[in-house]
């Protein structure tokens, strides 16, 4: 990529370019998207899950540039 961004500059390529440079996978495997499709055939009572509200935590994503700096 030249880092020219035009109107008629594709998000998608840029976004996978990104992910790529990152060392991330720009797109799910197979065995991903396998799971998931077998977990959307599955159905789990409601009456059996145990779910905590923890969104008042705090929490840091290690593969975000911006979050790393609270790694010491």
């Amino acid at each position: 990529m030249n880092g020219k961004v035009t109107s008629t500059t594709n998000l998608d390529v840029i976004a996978k370019q990104a992910m790529r440079d990152k060392d991330l996978l720009s797109d799910f495997s197979k065995e991903a998207l396998d799971e998931v499709s077998l977990l959307q055939k599955t159905t789990i009572p409601l009456s059996t899950m145990q779910v905590r509200d923890m969104r008042n935590l705090l929490w840091f994503s290690v593969d975000n540039d911006d979050s790393k700096i609270w790694i010491r």
